[in-house]
């Protein structure tokens, strides 16, 4: 038995709203069996500083467990149809340390354990790409396919990911500062607080592009551990004194919201770009509209801008009451993305030698996110999903015209 690929890719969502009401914890199915489940593991920061972002993520996994077991389920470890997708959630969260409120890679392995010892079969995640190099890597060695959130370059062949990596993150930003900003020069404020972290790889790469066009840059660090955590007014005034055409801010939220009220509220004429770090909900909700208008940051397409999205948005808004969080779409898909391999492919999907072979070779999934391709060797999607995104509302972004038109993206 296999379900068509059009009922898992696809927008066959109808009715996945009225199976069980879920909540923080596993989805199952009514009438489903621990014996007859597949579980896969969410790991996410669910609480602390990015609570907002983590838990969007695992709704997104949720609802698409909810319209998988609604068709179906998919087929077992042994072979046989009718399994239901049990979501695990994994928080990467350290709640003590200097770490406390923020996602810890110490944290994500010791939790990361746990689920594996609760037999998980896949995990979806991380997103912090320092917990990612700590945590994929078990993953791995305990046969666990990941499709990952991370965005480092040093995480790519790790798992499989439907989210965009530094070297495609890069290009986009250091054409946005220069075709469309038109910057001469770009300070750039970034978290130096995590060497193995995301945004030191991420500055490097911005910095060597902007190098490569000519563009003069200096270097601002910032240290976001507890006990560290200022307005950061004098990262912002130091970079503001050497008078750039643009600021450029290399930060998770809620930093990268301090900084961007900071600048805004300040009298600098340079202008103001955010990093994909920073792209989330709360971002708006923590800078204000006002701040988030001025420092537009780079990230991927709101999740009620892609194509056909309005059924799924629906559903989400139906199961939980809220609007999607910005990755709830990728972790539908990624879950839906390995529905999808585990029913055209038997149980032969379950071998982490196998996925890494079929899954470029798979051209005829679609879901929230639209047509997904994987590359060979990376397993990074590609080509990936990046714009520049101004806030609609306190809960929603829009692609921001102005760079839409600068750089000729057309949607």
């Amino acid at each position: 038995m296999r379900l068509s690929s059009r009922r898992l890719a696809g927008g066959a969502i109808a009715g996945c709203a009225a199976v069980v009401a879920v909540g923080a914890g596993a989805v199952l199915a009514s009438g489903a069996t621990q014996a007859h489940v597949v579980k896969i593991g969410l790991e996410a920061p669910l609480t602390g500083d990015n609570g907002l972002l983590g838990q969007g993520m695992l709704h997104g996994a949720q609802l698409a467990a909810q319209r998988i077991n609604a068709n179906g389920g998919i087929i077992g470890p042994n072979g046989k149809p009718g399994y239901r997708i049990q979501i695990v959630p994994i928080n990467d969260t350290a709640s003590s340390g200097p770490n406390v409120g923020q996602a810890d890679k110490a944290t994500g392995i010791a939790h990361a354990k746990a689920a594996i010892a609760q037999g998980i079969k896949f995990v979806v995640g991380p997103y912090n790409s320092g917990v990612g190099v700590g945590t994929l890597p078990i993953y791995l060695q305990h046969g666990i396919f990941p499709v990952r959130l991370t965005s480092r370059n040093a995480t790519s062949g790790l798992g499989a990911t439907l989210q965009p990596m530094t070297y495609q993150i890069a290009p986009v930003t250091t054409k946005a500062l220069t075709t469309w900003l038109h910057s001469k020069s770009v300070a750039v404020i970034y978290d130096a607080t995590d060497p193995a972290g995301y945004p030191i790889a991420e500055k490097n790469a911005v910095i060597a592009g902007l190098t490569a066009k000519h563009v003069a840059t200096t270097q601002f660090p910032i240290n976001t551990q507890t006990g560290n955590k200022t307005t950061y007014g004098a990262a912002v005034a130091a970079a503001e004194a050497t008078h750039p055409s643009s600021i450029f801010v290399v930060t998770y939220t809620p930093e990268a919201a301090i900084i961007a009220k900071a600048i805004t509220s300040s009298r600098t004429s340079s202008k103001c770009l955010l990093d994909f770090s920073a792209y989330g909900i709360d971002y708006i909700a923590k800078a204000g509209l006002h701040a988030a208008a001025k420092c537009p940051v780079v990230g991927v397409p709101s999740p009620e801008v892609f194509a056909g999205a309005a059924p799924y948005v629906s559903a989400y808004r139906a199961a939980f009451h809220a609007a999607p969080g910005v990755w709830s779409p990728y972790t539908y898909d990624s879950v839906g993305l390995l529905a999808y391999m585990v029913n055209h492919y038997g149980k032969h999907a379950y071998y982490v030698a196998y996925l890494n072979k079929a899954l470029p070779t798979v051209t005829r999934f679609s879901g929230w996110t639209n047509k997904v391709k994987i590359a060979p060797k990376t397993l990074d999607r590609s080509p990936a999903t990046l714009v520049v995104n101004s806030p609609a509302s306190r809960t929603s972004f829009v692609v921001n015209p102005a760079w839409a038109k600068a750089v000729g993206y057309g949607g």
